[in-house]
């Protein structure tokens, strides 16, 4: 059998059902040489591990278990028990399109050490995507809009997602930083570290390289996740004091802005009424927007001072 040419790593919590992201991994194999490694975190209850390990031996495929928890050391274990030159690194809650590793071996058959690929991930086209989701997606998650059109960008826009690095410069640098990022702010971490060890990591968005992210976001949710956003801003501020954070001077720019009043019931009810709707549409939805930038906003800033309090 040959040696395979990428080895896709599917990291996991434990907690989701795998088996459309598997099922999607094992189309998009088909005539590549690649092979498939679900990374099971530490945290993982011990019955969910055992299922996840049963069902990916009964595939075919591998799974290891990581030595401690977090999604920096649960990737690791998983890239580091593969062999191929490139690494795929795939979240338990995409579904890769059916060119997307084939279109990720093709970029990287040249060998270029400087090159990471990332695909783009879409909604579910089998569900109402909410404006909450349209919103956030942009405007604190991804922002795939920022990419220029030619798909060329750098080390920022590394997401690790959807996303395939060089072996070797992976290999040099140590991988994830599983002790600072554990999880959080690993993807901007990991990238700046290759940029600095290549010379220039150049990252592109494949056109075919594209994944279905069958997920649901809440406001409820974000509002947990950013205050592990703010600790995790703090670690960066810490390791990288050379470099500038975001959120931080962003959110305190929302906090000198009044906060709009109709913004909680605007928020409500643009889930019901599209955009589009003639006269209040576009008035209500651009009123949500402004509310979940305040509430997140608000709540990163509370955690930063109770860090900054602690001494954290």
């Amino acid at each position: 059998m040959p040696e395979p040419e990428i080895s896709v790593v599917m990291p996991t919590g434990g907690r989701r059902d795998l088996r459309g992201p598997l099922d999607a991994v094992e189309r998009a194999l088909v005539g590549q040489r690649g092979e498939l490694v679900v990374a099971i975190d530490a945290g993982a209850a011990e019955d969910a591990a055992a299922a996840i390990a049963g069902d990916v031996a009964a595939r075919g495929h591998r799974s290891v278990r990581a030595a401690v928890p977090g999604a920096s050391a649960t990737r690791n274990a998983g890239w580091r028990a593969t062999a191929a030159p490139v690494v795929l690194f795939v979240d338990d809650d995409v579904r890769l399109d059916p060119t997307a590793i084939a279109a990720h071996a093709a970029a990287h058959r040249e060998g270029d050490r400087t090159l990471a690929t990332i695909g783009r991930l879409r909604w579910p086209p089998w569900r109402r995507t909410t404006p909450f989701e349209l919103w956030v997606e942009d405007a604190l998650q991804f922002g795939f809009h920022e990419i220029p059109a030619d798909g060329r960008t750098r080390w920022w826009h590394l997401f690790t997602c959807d996303c395939a690095v060089r072996r070797e410069p992976l290999e040099a640098i140590g991988g994830l930083d599983e002790l600072r990022f554990p999880f959080g702010y690993e993807d901007l971490d990991l990238g700046l570290r290759l940029d600095r060890e290549v010379g220039g990591l150049a990252v592109r968005l494949l056109a075919d390289g594209g994944a279905i992210h069958d997920t649901r976001m809440t406001l409820g949710e974000w509002r947990q996740r950013i205050r592990r956003i703010a600790r995790a801003e703090r670690s960066w501020q810490a390791a990288h004091p050379d470099v500038a954070t975001v959120l931080g001077p962003r959110f305190e720019r929302v906090g000198r802005d009044q906060t709009p009043r109709s913004g909680p019931l605007a928020g409500r009810l643009a889930r019901w009424l599209p955009e589009a709707t003639p006269g209040i549409g576009p008035w209500l939805h651009e009123r949500a927007r402004v509310w979940w930038e305040h509430d997140l906003a608000a709540r990163f800033r509370e955690e930063w001072a109770r860090l900054e309090g602690d001494g954290g």
